[in-house]
């Protein structure tokens, strides 16, 4: 196990300098100036590093651990645990080095759940805090950033890859084999034949490409209180809610369907607003042709994205449902007793 150590302020000037290794010692030193501190955490799990970060700010001194790019510690001369992770994230300006070392077993853990949910939780509570102090916010609630869909298709591209290759052989000898039958039948019953050939081709063609319609389900939300947000405690009415996302296939639909129809549409929607767009239509085009888009290989199972708050509303309107409220959505998420990692 190497020893590599970094340092930063993270607030500053663009620069980077980069040393040779010194020594014995492999690895880089260097400066990363005018880099936010959730980067560097972000990146350091990503590459699923195990290690120390000790970060300065002005005369405060925070700690947070990594083992297998989780975040299992963090603690300030202040507090522990999450609330650490919280104070730690507020800081805007500082200095940190990065230790890649194996943590000692004197340092337990305090902090449970995936990373990706650890610093979401805490960059929404920071958020809040700048919300309740008068800070605007940057978020815009309406669209999701392109750059943001991107990185959600190649994180599902990736935790997708090894669950579904045993799953798309075993699809790929079921229809294969069943495509023998269905020739066999079709030779036998001549009459029928031709019709019979088209369901083989499309059958064939799904077997190419391991793909077969996911269809969605809903999940009953029972009446009832529930712990909201920070521990106030609400109560919503009996409702269901969709158990996966919306998917191309099923967005897609919605646009044949509605064509030019606006009676779907919200009644605030900007005039002359259309449903689709053009990072919409080259995803889908890519999903349908089960071809990469930007780097990531893509089926009309995948997600719908790159569509806006009026897009959904008009599909959910179409199926003859609704959005959820942001009540409704924690509950069914977090469940009755406000679970942060259900």
């Amino acid at each position: 196990m190497t020893n590599e150590c970094a340092s930063i302020s993270f607030a500053g000037f663009a620069r980077v300098s980069v040393m040779e290794p010194i020594g014995s010692v492999k690895g880089f030193s260097g400066r990363l100036e005018n880099f936010p501190l959730l980067d560097v955490i972000q990146m350091a799990c990503i590459a699923r590093r195990d290690g120390r970060f000790e970060i300065t700010h002005k005369t405060e001194i925070g700690k947070v651990l990594l083992e297998r790019g989780q975040i299992v510690g963090a603690e300030t001369g202040r507090s522990m645990g999450e609330d650490a992770l919280l104070e730690i994230l507020c800081w805007e300006t500082g200095r940190f080095v990065f230790s890649a070392v194996r943590l000692r077993r004197m340092e337990k853990q305090n902090i449970q759940g995936s990373w990706e949910h650890v610093l979401m939780e805490a960059v929404r509570k920071r958020d809040e805090m700048r919300v309740d102090e008068g800070i605007p916010s940057q978020k815009s609630p309406r669209r999701l950033r392109p750059e943001l869909a991107s990185h959600l298709l190649r994180e599902i591209d990736r935790r997708r890859a090894r669950a579904t290759a045993l799953k798309r052989l075993l699809q790929v000898t079921g229809i294969l084999v069943g495509g023998l039958i269905i020739v066999a039948g079709a030779i036998f019953l001549l009459p029928f034949g031709s019709q019979l050939m088209s369901i083989v081709v499309e059958l064939s063609q799904r077997a190419n490409h391991g793909w077969t319609r996911n269809q969605t389900y809903q999940v009953l939300i029972p009446a009832g209180e529930f712990i909201y947000q920070d521990g106030e405690r609400r109560r919503t009415e009996i409702y269901d809610i969709d158990a996966t996302e919306i998917t191309v296939w099923q967005y897609a639909e919605f646009l044949k369907a509605i064509r030019d129809r606006t009676d779907f549409d919200y009644p605030g929607q900007p005039k002359n607003k259309p449903h689709t767009n053009r990072n919409w239509e080259a995803y889908s085009r890519a999903a349908f042709a089960f071809e990469h888009f930007r780097g990531v290989a893509v089926t009309p199972n995948f997600p719908a994205v790159f569509i806006d708050w009026f897009d959904a509303y008009a599909y959910s309107k179409w199926k003859g449902r609704r959005l959820p409220t942001e009540e409704e959505w924690e509950k069914a998420a977090r469940g009755e007793k406000g679970l942060r990692y259900p």
